[in-house]
């Protein structure tokens, strides 16, 4: 389901009990804070544009009031958030409701906007390779809360975070899962995440750094919040449309 008002927008999507699509690790943390274990789930994707945030707190709050405060949340750094710690954050910010620890300093916002992309690679994309590669393009290697790379060239940055070998990204939708072997060959399939700045020249040299990628192995993207998928050639496509920025989801 897709709620909209004015540019602000956000997908929800239901999971059964049968369903739930959680890894092993997740059940003892929810149970924890539920007191029991989960027998439902929601996912929310907030959109980029402005008042985004705002509606899905509204639609967290709207879900309080339907169901008795009966759920916790996971926020945008996978902890695990219950209601009463998601009220002291909208009553302490005027944004961030969906992170912790949530640093509102212009410099902090302005580190904040940037453009998440799931780069999805075959078997021989192994992450050690993916580091290696950094490494012959000069990349700073500094492994820490925010990246396991960075990229920099006048204002523009790419922070690159890897994955362990096979891993997926989150949330990755099971008709793509299966269909990775006919788009990129035999598992395993390996990931990282490339995080664009919100700078003038950060997309151009996103798509340096992805043509450099994508003269070693075959590549696709996944952009969010709607996990819609491209090949190299459909971003080509849209830088050479005049998109400037053609790393952000258009839906």
């Amino acid at each position: 389901m897709r709620i909209t008002r004015g540019r602000a927008w956000i997908l929800v999507h239901g999971r059964p009990p049968d369903r739930l699509e959680l890894s092993s690790g997740w059940i003892p943390r929810y149970t924890e804070a539920l007191g029991a274990p989960p027998r439902g789930r929601v996912i929310v994707h907030v959109a980029r544009a402005k008042g985004s945030e705002w509606l899905a707190a509204e639609f967290v709050l709207a879900a309080e009031e339907k169901w008795g405060g009966r759920f916790v949340l996971d926020d945008f750094a996978e902890e695990v958030v219950t209601l009463e710690e998601f009220h002291a954050r909208l009553a302490e910010r005027r944004s961030g409701f969906f992170w912790p620890g949530h640093d509102a300093s212009p410099r902090a916002l302005r580190e904040a906007r940037a453009t998440p992309v799931e780069v999805l690679l075959p078997a021989q994309g192994h992450p050690r390779a993916v580091e290696r590669f950094l490494m012959s393009l000069g990349a700073a290697m500094h492994p820490d809360a925010d990246a396991d790379a960075s990229l920099a060239r006048g204002n523009a940055r790419l922070w690159v975070r890897l994955r362990e070998p096979g891993v997926p990204p989150p949330y990755l939708p099971a008709d793509l899962v299966r269909r990775l072997p006919a788009l990129l060959g035999a598992p395993p399939h390996h990931s990282c995440t490339l995080h664009v700045f919100d700078t003038e020249d950060s997309p151009r040299l996103a798509l340096e750094f992805l043509e450099a990628l994508a003269a070693k192995w075959t590549l696709l993207l996944v952009l969010e919040p709607d996990f819609r998928v491209l090949t190299m050639d459909d971003v080509r496509a849209k830088a050479q449309d005049g998109s400037a920025d053609p790393f952000r989801s258009d839906g």
